[in-house]
């Protein structure tokens, strides 16, 4: 409470740094910003500059923490507070980028790669503010402030697709702390999006007690594994604690382990399984069911099943589930398909941005239907975020030659060429992909 607050303050010997410190945060909870900073001033300048941070930050006066933070003369700091620094700014920026609020980077489902809302200029400053900050962070060897990297280095890392370096500074801090169970819960996370599933089911077994969400996720990971009868076991054992939040989440893995059942000839438990998921009234979710056990049954019919499938996402008013379902396993070069990408990529930008293999399959999709302003606005966006690379600069060589701007198209070309020195092969192989490509 404010009074509890009050009377802190009343207590803390402000002679002393550290309780100066405290006595500002306690300050700025109360919305006394200036005299948060006034306690602060009696001490050295290069000593309360992560403090006035804080301050600034609690206060959520972005306008003066920008101000004074531009002002920092980085170097100058030793190696904790360049940690701080960085940590603190990125902190902003990823609020910034994603309009959450702070509360919610523990409560709000985050997508691994992003939404089309979120201001990825914004979120790429934070990205390289956070890994500066865990860099510093290494040479302390990873100190209690930790976590003010780590919580928001998860989807910033997934976002720019480099989640293999933040697993590395993870294991590290494992390595010196094997009590951090909030760590272990992040690399469940990053494992889980690279699709590292046996190293997710370690993890996991590692925690004395899965929550809905780690054990949802070690569920998911056990289906990709293959090992129904773990799949049909977690499910049975934890039934209680899932359908305490029956999402939809928790009715997808009722279909999983229902897929289980089918496969090992179980149709009792199969049917148990799916009238959960029909009492949850997920009728997208049937749909990908029977349209995956259609699949399995007659591969031969490949064509009719995705057709069905597809018709029912128009008929359901085009639900994402069917979205993700449907996309991986259609053939680009088929004109009708390509249409269907376009369709169900459009979908997924509504709720998240597209992974990189889906990103490349609308591409293509987007050549064949020549929708070329499209084509160039998928490329810049994929720019944006970090991921540009030879085949990018094709799509947006193609993209832009192909509305007249052959000019501007050599151009994407040479620097392609001259950005990539590693072999005459390759220069050979970029150059009949653009014969192919009609460049």
């Amino acid at each position: 409470s404010n009074e509890r607050l009050e009377y802190v303050i009343t207590q803390i010997d402000d002679s002393n740094f550290r309780e100066s410190v405290l006595k500002a945060k306690c300050l700025s909870i109360l919305g006394r910003e200036k005299d948060a900073l006034t306690t602060l001033d009696k001490f050295p300048s290069e000593k309360t500059i992560i403090a006035k941070l804080m301050v600034y930050t609690i206060c959520q006066n972005n306008d003066s923490f920008d101000q004074f933070a531009k002002a920092v003369d980085i170097s100058s700091l030793n190696t904790i507070r360049r940690m701080m620094f960085h940590a603190l700014v990125g902190r902003k920026l990823f609020f910034e980028g994603t309009n959450y609020e702070i509360s919610d980077i523990h409560t709000v489902p985050i997508p691994s790669k992003g939404k089309l809302s979120y201001d990825f200029n914004k979120l790429k400053e934070a990205y390289d503010h956070i890994r500066e900050g865990l860099k510093y962070a290494k040479e302390q060897n990873y100190p209690h402030d930790i976590f003010l990297l780590t919580d928001i280095a998860v989807p910033l890392y997934s976002f720019f697709n480099n989640e293999k370096e933040l697993v590395a500074y993870l294991k590290n801090i494992i390595e010196l702390r094997s009590e951090s169970l909030s760590i272990i819960r992040h690399l469940i996370i990053l494992n889980f999006n690279i699709k590292n599933y046996r190293e997710v089911i370690n993890l996991a077994n590692q925690l004395e007690e899965n929550n809905i969400e780690s054990l949802s996720v070690l569920i998911v990971s056990t289906y990709y594994e293959q090992d129904k009868a773990d799949v049909m076991r977690l499910v049975d054992e934890n039934r209680t604690i899932l359908l305490s939040k029956p999402t939809r989440n928790v009715a997808s893995i009722f279909c999983m382990a229902a897929q289980c059942a089918y496969d090992t000839l179980d149709e009792a438990k199969e049917a148990n399984y799916l009238e959960v998921v029909q009492s949850l009234n997920f009728t997208d979710l049937i749909c990908i069911y029977q349209f995956i056990k259609s699949c399995n049954a007659k591969p031969q019919d490949r064509k009719q099943n995705y057709t069905k499938l597809y018709e029912e996402y128009v008929s359901l008013g085009r639900p994402v589930s069917i979205a993700y379902q449907i996309i991986p396993g259609l053939n680009v070069q088929d004109l009708t398909e390509a249409e269907w990408i376009c369709d169900l990529a459009g979908s997924i930008l509504q709720t998240r941005e597209l992974y990189p293999e889906e990103a490349t399959n609308y591409a293509f999709a987007l050549i064949m239907r020549e929708l070329w302003p499209d084509l160039e606005r998928l490329c810049l966006r994929v720019e944006q975020h970090g991921n540009s690379s030879n085949l990018w600069a094709l799509f947006k060589a193609v993209a832009v030659e192909s509305q007249g701007r052959s000019g501007e198209a050599l151009e994407i070309l040479d620097s392609g060429l001259n950005n990539d020195k590693r072999s005459l092969e390759r220069a050979e192989n970029y150059v009949n992909l653009c014969v192919r490509l009609g460049l």
